[in-house]
């Protein structure tokens, strides 16, 4: 499994998407678009990887 996620507003964040370089809002850190969903087993994954989580200036 992967987890994704981007800072509110993120740059390819779009009102009038075109699907191809911008989008909806979606997977904005903090909220649950970003969390794996609850019924996914996390406990027993073979690898952990883990990158830094960007916090607003």
């Amino acid at each position: 499994a992967t987890k994704d996620f981007h800072i509110d507003p993120g740059d390819h964040f779009s009102g009038t998407p075109d699907y191809s370089s911008s989008w909806p809002p979606h997977c904005v850190s903090g909220t649950p678009g970003a969390d794996f969903h609850p019924s996914l087993e996390t406990r027993r994954q073979s690898r952990r990887c883990s990158t830094r989580v960007p916090t607003p200036e």
